[in-house]
């Protein structure tokens, strides 16, 4: 049964990148990705010196600019410890920077992934390369792939999804009847926020019922289905006579529709990657991908030294102009 006790997390340490999903009767319920570049994460202690008091600006001492939430009690260069709040997010046209907040007490390293979501409700179980892929066999590729194109079916209707500057938003089409619709639709929107890690302000247009016992039946479809993806704390309006839904969630991490849409290279390279990890066979590894794709990882020898020393093959690249971005294979 979907949101039973029977979920676990499962943890993959790939190349470039930790991914986790919440797994429960073979469905993702939940996503957690971290990657090599994203910077401080939330929970973590670092060091930080104050450099404008005024805009609330600190530098950590690998030199990433924090954004403090509150005004600190402190001098300009000032050093101390910092809390982060929320990661660095990209969005279409910047970066928002990590926020952070003054604490007390000596800068503390984060702990691995799988050692935090293990303090939680569920175990956790760690995948190998070499074991069948739990993590594609419960749609991992395909959810990539809705965030991608903004496009995520459910019976009876579709949702479309906008990621603008100041709010996500979820638009629900179909031809079922407009209760029918609207409260499938907010269900599949609950579901989706969870699944793919959206936070911040968040809006559902769903189709306008006049009945206000009908739009109650909306809030609770979105309810019971954040419900059954273990969702943690959200507030929402009710919906609107003109059918908005209205949902504030935390945001603290990039969400996978942030990374598939405004990282669209990188998300294509580190899963090229991950397919390559798993390719059978033995001499030499060719990755062929887009030129784009293959710029990247010539950019990031790191991670393809990675990739050679986990499989045991020397790995070349091979730039293919006619192949799509995610299209990218390895033989």
């Amino acid at each position: 049964m979907r949101g039973s006790t029977l979920a676990e997390w499962l943890v993959e340490q790939g190349i470039g990148e930790v991914r986790a999903a919440l797994i429960d009767a073979g469905e993702i319920l939940q996503t957690r990705v971290e990657r090599e570049g994203d910077g401080h994460l939330p929970g973590a202690r670092v060091q930080a010196r104050l450099i404008d008091a005024h805009a609330r600006l600190a530098r950590s001492n690998d030199g990433q600019e924090l954004l403090l939430t509150h005004k600190p009690q402190l001098s300009e260069g000032r050093d101390f410890t910092a809390e982060i709040r929320r990661a660095a997010i990209a969005e279409a046209a910047l970066v928002k920077r990590a926020t952070a907040v003054a604490v007390d007490g000596l800068p503390t390293p984060l702990p691995p992934l799988a050692e935090r979501l293990a303090r939680g409700d569920w175990p956790v179980r760690m995948l190998a390369a070499h074991a069948p892929d739990a993590l594609e066999a419960a749609g991992w590729s395909e959810l990539w792939a809705e965030a991608a194109d903004g496009l995520i079916p459910f019976t009876g209707g579709l949702l479309r999804l906008s990621l603008t500057p100041a709010m996500v938003v979820f638009d629900i089409d179909g031809n079922a009847p407009p209760g029918d619709l609207a409260r499938g639709g907010a269900a599949a929107a609950a579901a989706t926020i969870l699944r793919m890690g959206l936070g911040g302000g968040i809006v559902i247009d769903c189709p306008r019922v006049a009945d206000k016992a009908a739009r109650a039946a909306i809030d609770a479809a979105f309810d019971d289905a954040w419900q059954a993806g273990h969702g943690g704390h959200f507030e929402r309006t009710a919906t609107s006579g003109f059918g908005l839904l209205h949902i504030i969630v935390p945001r603290t991490m990039p969400s996978i529709a942030e990374r598939a849409i405004f990282d669209r290279v990188g998300s294509a390279a580190i899963a090229l990657l991950r397919r390559a990890e798993r390719a059978r066979g033995t001499g030499a590894l060719t990755l062929h991908a887009h030129p784009a794709v293959i710029d990247w990882l010539a950019a990031r020898d790191a991670l393809t030294g990675e990739l050679a020393a986990r499989t045991g093959r020397p790995v070349t690249l091979s730039s293919a102009g006619e192949l799509a971005m995610e299209a990218g294979h390895a033989q």
